[in-house]
């Protein structure tokens, strides 16, 4: 039989267990300031955020995400997306399938729907899905981020029809309309303005009041140089010009 060690070794031994413990409960306390810290930054995030397994069951969610979705805290964690947003699974599930099959993430994707928070209505939304805690190639979670663009969408529509709208007026007044930047250049002009002035789309846009090819004169006859033009006045001078009768050759 080996014999026994000595009370020097077993002292040494005592020391490196205790160090060993010392070092455990150091990291155990990272540990648990790390999971703090992350679920602080999830819980205030002011954008939905949550965590599932492979089998798409939630395992977190911030406050956010459970507003956005409707159904309380409860009725989401262990449950399945199928089971808690049954309508907006069949968008939701290919993208989970997805980074499970390539261990890629899905970003900044618009997705509609609808969801139990707002039934019978069409809500938009910008997510982005990414893999959590890779071992051997394979994600064991998938993470995501979910921000409600409703309101911006809805905004970007009005603005898109007020839009029309106003191009509509605008090439179908009968009075000549042509829009000229700071620098003098002319971005845009309407069919009576390209018919009075005898000139195309293209051979108006991007000149200036300075190309030596306009022939403007005054009432009296006199030609206006491009600096004095009343366009090139109101740039200058950040107020209209009004009731001025010029003559242009074309």
């Amino acid at each position: 039989m080996p014999d026994p060690p000595s009370r020097k070794e077993l002292q040494r031994r005592v020391q490196e267990l205790e160090a060993l413990k010392s070092q455990l409960r150091a990291a155990e306390r990272s540990l648990r300031r790390s999971e703090e810290r992350f679920s602080a930054f999830l819980y205030n995030s002011p954008v939905g955020a949550g965590i599932w397994d492979r089998e798409f069951r939630y395992l977190y969610l911030n406050e956010v995400l459970q507003k956005i979705n409707g159904p309380d805290m409860e009725a989401h964690l262990g449950h399945t997306v199928a089971e808690v947003l049954p309508k907006a699974a069949p968008i939701i599930e290919p993208l989970f399938e997805q980074i499970l099959a390539t261990c890629q993430p899905q970003l900044n994707l618009e997705l509609s729907g609808e969801v139990p928070s707002a039934p019978g209505k069409l809500r938009h939304y910008l997510v982005s899905y990414f893999p959590m805690a890779i071992m051997d190639g394979q994600p064991q979670y998938i993470g995501g981020v979910v921000v409600d663009i409703t309101d911006r969408k809805h905004a970007e529509a009005a603005l898109t029809r007020s839009e029309t709208k106003f191009r509509t007026l605008f090439e179908n007044m009968a009075q000549g309309v042509f829009y000229q930047q700071a620098d003098g250049c002319l971005s845009d002009a309407n069919s009576a303005a390209l018919e009075m002035f005898g000139l195309t789309r293209d051979e108006f846009l991007g000149r200036t009041s300075k190309d030596p090819r306009w022939r403007v004169v005054t009432e009296a006859g006199r030609e206006l140089p491009g600096e004095q033009h009343p366009s090139m006045m109101a740039l200058k001078t950040g107020k209209a010009v009004r009731d001025v009768i010029l003559g242009v050759f074309n």
